[in-house]
């Protein structure tokens, strides 16, 4: 007779496309582990259908309002007691909310959830923090995907350091280098935005948010573009709060200078069209992880950073990234002018950063480590 597998329940809110949990349908041991699913807000959603096509039971609940989330309280409650599961892991607020207070009426002994957020609800929503250490309190396990994430756990909301585990997260690093991606992609994504050959092509992958600090970017653009005008700022994630800002702050900028790309599904072809990355968060807590900082490294980009979430356990500056301070624009400008006329400095930290995060981030590890502690339960 064979060991019995464990039965986990995976809750998960708003999640329309996520590779990493393709990956982890796909690589996690199966044979040692029975999972279903409990998708918020995600019905017919590619997430969806990829749960489906792997034939994994899935139920499905929406939450509009605060008023919704009682019937989904009640409905995970019932599947609890029915199926009774192993162990439930939860990933997102509304998911982590509402199935650790299920799990906790049920008096479920594993309770764990994925901590995918750093400081914002302390800096921009405080009332909600409340609710952060409501769900520390009730989760049993949290797995912190940056030590960043893991300090404020710790030392800001007062977890117990043994209920929280580091987990980074992983990643198919060579879906992003540059002898993955076909030239038939790569001018597929460059013909559709106007990229041209000719252009020094200045890369951001950044939603328009306040503390994404594109808005620095931009203005550290203006400056190079000045001197090099045969630059280019690619923009995309190009949405967001802080939208009417950045609109102003491109006003400045040539009209011809710049690409604004809300959404493009090919982001591995999107980054071999950049000859520099750049991403620069306003302060080191603002990443809870920041998974742009390794698909950039992965792409053997020569890349430009402020030292966010997961960039302050590996980055070194001049050895694997340019590193500048944060806020600062003029920095950024330096950076752009030494990486676009050393080109042999360009390549070594281009290669360097993509051997780092090949050692690091690679999504066999993080399988190993979830593996590790769904059976330790």
């Amino acid at each position: 007779m064979g060991v019995k597998r464990k039965k986990i329940l995976i809750v998960m809110s708003d999640i329309h496309k996520a590779l990493e949990h393709e990956w982890f349908i796909e690589l996690i041991d199966h044979d040692r582990f029975e999972f279903e699913f409990f998708q918020i807000n995600a019905l017919g959603t590619e997430m969806d259908k990829f749960i489906s096509s792997h034939g994994l039971k899935t139920y499905h609940s929406k939450v509009k309002n605060k008023i919704d989330l009682v019937p989904v309280i009640v409905r995970l409650i019932i599947l609890m007691l029915r199926n009774r599961y192993d162990a439930i892991h939860a990933h997102l607020f509304i998911a982590t909310f509402t199935s650790m207070l299920a799990s906790r009426l049920v008096f479920m002994k594993n309770r764990i959830y994925t901590r995918h957020h750093s400081d914002y609800h302390h800096v921009y929503f405080p009332s909600v923090v409340k609710y952060d250490i409501l769900n520390n309190r009730l989760a049993s396990k949290i797995i912190a995907v940056s030590s960043n994430v893991r300090h404020i756990l710790i030392n800001e909301e007062k977890v117990p350091a043994k209920k929280v585990v580091t987990i980074n997260h992983g990643f198919k690093l060579d879906l992003f280098a540059k002898f993955n991606v076909s030239s038939e992609r790569l001018d597929t994504v460059k013909q559709s935005y106007k990229i041209f050959d000719e252009k020094f092509v200045i890369g951001v992958i950044s939603r328009y948010t306040e503390w994404k600090g594109v808005h620095y970017i931009i203005e550290a653009f203006r400056l190079f573009n000045q001197n090099n005008p045969n630059s280019l700022l690619v923009l995309a994630n190009a949405h967001g709060d802080y939208e009417a800002v950045i609109r102003e702050k491109l006003k400045a900028l040539p009209n011809d200078s710049y690409r604004e790309i809300r959404f493009e599904n090919d982001s591995a072809a999107l980054f071999n069209c950049f000859d520099v990355f750049v991403h620069t968060p306003i302060d080191s807590r603002a990443e809870a992880f920041g998974q742009v900082y390794i698909e950039a490294l992965a792409a053997g980009l020569p890349c430009v950073f402020t030292l966010s979430g997961i960039a302050t356990d590996f980055i070194v500056d001049k050895q694997n990234a340019v590193v500048v301070p944060f806020k600062d624009s003029a920095s950024i400008n330096s950076a752009f002018e030494v990486i676009y006329n050393d080109t042999k400095f360009a390549k070594y930290i281009g290669d360097m950063g993509q051997e780092d995060v090949t050692k690091l981030f690679d999504i066999s590890q993080k399988i190993i480590k979830l593996e590790s502690l769904y059976s330790s339960l």
